[in-house]
């Protein structure tokens, strides 16, 4: 069922991009750039140059260098691709800029493809953000952010409201907040899968809604994943490997299915209230308690087929 949901929404991505585009050019450093930008020789040596000449539909590729600046576009309702030629060596560098102040490596109203980019920030608590796309909640933004880098104490690696699309095989590491996704647009097709995120220092993933498939979610100094409660919660949670933190699934509620979780204070903590879940075919490793209802949940729904290894209490 994943595997068709996400080629869905890929294809209506795509069939949603213009037909005729221009591709632009970035190159860190280059002496002599060129307005507007359509070969190496005269690329821009500036992203947020480009994206401000962009027309919809328009691809810019990135070459390797570091980008020390921040990238923002308010362009509701076009269609933008950014392309970085090397993950590894495409990078957009923060750790210039004043820490305690609000700053976003790409802050964009864009529908949005954003893949093979390395986002970073300082080692230590910011106020920084890597990628901060805000849409209304009637404009249903499109996104794919795929096989980026997000390093360093980003106060939010990924802060989307208001979207839908693709999440997929990024690395987030010593973020706060790893992804956080807000309020469910009317059409809600949001895919979060194959992502490893690692040493986040309060929550790996945040989400009011989408499907929440295949990612690895290590050493969270709090919580792994977390069900939003306010605005309504419509996540599902398939096959992900939560190891290490307090919550494996903070206020749990909808499905989670097939996932591992290990290494916790405790499995599962319902949200104050009455809850309906559908919690199946887990695994429970090593975690102090499997169900937490010290803040008042109140569970319903199906809760069965799941094992228990190396606990100390089922619930409290």
């Amino acid at each position: 069922r994943s595997a068709t949901l996400i080629l869905s929404v890929f294809l209506f991505l795509l069939m949603s991009i213009p037909g005729y585009s221009t591709i632009r050019y970035v190159k860190a450093g280059n002496p002599a750039p060129v307005p507007p930008y359509t070969t190496w020789a005269t690329a821009s040596d500036s992203i947020q140059k480009v994206v401000d000449i962009c027309l919809s539909g328009d691809t810019i590729l990135i070459g390797t260098g570091v980008y020390r600046e921040t990238v923002v576009s308010e362009h509701p309702g076009r269609y933008l691709i950014i392309i970085g030629v090397d993950v590894d060596s495409c990078i957009v560098d923060l750790s210039g800029f004043d820490l305690f102040t609000t700053h976003h490596g790409f802050m964009m109203e864009d529908n949005l493809v954003l893949e093979n980019m390395s986002i970073k920030t300082y080692n230590f608590n910011t106020w920084h953000t890597g990628i901060w796309i805000n849409g209304l909640s009637s404009s249903n933004i499109r996104i794919k952010i795929m096989n980026n880098k997000f390093i360093g104490g980003f106060q939010f690696s990924l802060s989307l409201w208001n979207v839908n699309g693709i999440i997929s095989n990024n690395l987030i590491r010593r973020a706060q907040v790893g992804v956080e996704i807000r309020f469910t647009p009317e059409q809600s097709n949001m895919i979060v899968s194959d992502n490893l995120i690692i040493d986040t220092r309060l929550i790996g993933l945040s989400t009011t809604h989408g499907m929440i498939v295949k990612n690895m979610i290590l050493r969270s100094s709090n919580d792994a994943f977390e069900f939003y409660p306010i605005g309504g919660s419509r996540s599902e949670l398939y096959g992900n490997l939560l190891d290490g933190g307090v919550d494996g699934i903070q206020s749990v509620k909808n499905k989670a299915q097939n996932n591992i979780i290990r290494n916790m204070v405790n499995a599962v903590a319902p949200y104050g209230g009455m809850q309906k879940i559908d919690f199946q075919n887990n695994i429970i490793d090593s975690c102090e308690t499997v169900i937490d209802f010290s803040q008042g949940g109140v569970v319903t729904g199906n809760i069965s087929y799941n094992n228990f290894y190396g606990y100390d209490e089922i619930s409290t």
